[in-house]
């Protein structure tokens, strides 16, 4: 199962729409919380395998704050830098983590270790938040943005499933692959 936009969606549009989205600790603890729950199911485009374990939420969640607070400081003149801090904290959340490397690619038969060797960049992402975030006044369009942000960030993850081929000895077969979804 591949990235949950439909629950990341829904649990945003729910979540701005409550009266508790004034708080910008507790927004960025929903958004860290609702982002965890939808990366344990991503898997790379070609082929399908999941992560095994990922890094703490509170990564997220930190980072969102950060942006947040400054936001608020700045009120009407928010740039796209204001969201660094979150997206460096989403980029951060995918540093070596390793996905399950027994599932193996195509061509592959036994894995060994399938790693995130770049987890994306901050730029453009901190520019699709800002997107996200510059509608104040519909809820299922700032969740739907920001949940493509995610995707648009996903798309740039890469990693390298490394392991054997067949034959006798078994062929060492390194596999890189390039996004998420």
């Amino acid at each position: 199962m591949p990235w949950n936009s439909p629950s990341m969606i829904s649990g945003l549009q729910s979540y701005f729409e409550s009266i508790s989205a004034n708080d910008v600790d507790e927004a960025a603890d929903k958004i860290a919380e609702l982002y965890a729950a939808s990366a344990i199911t991503v898997q790379p485009t070609i082929f399908f395998t999941v992560p095994l374990a990922l890094n703490d939420a509170s990564i997220i969640a930190q980072g969102f704050s950060t942006s947040f607070k400054a936001a608020r400081e700045l009120k009407d003149n928010i740039s796209a830098d204001v969201w660094l801090p979150a997206a460096s904290a989403i980029v951060a959340f995918w540093v070596d983590v390793m996905l399950n490397p027994l599932v193996p690619p195509p061509g592959g038969t036994l894995g060994v270790t399938n790693t995130v060797l770049v987890p994306g960049l901050p730029s453009p992402l901190n520019t699709d938040i800002s997107d996200a975030f510059s509608v104040t006044d519909d809820p299922l369009l700032t969740a739907t943005k920001l949940n493509a942000a995610f995707l648009n960030h996903l798309s740039t993850v890469t990693g390298l499933w490394a392991g054997f081929a067949p034959g006798l000895p078994p062929i060492p077969f390194p596999f890189p692959w390039v996004g998420l979804s």
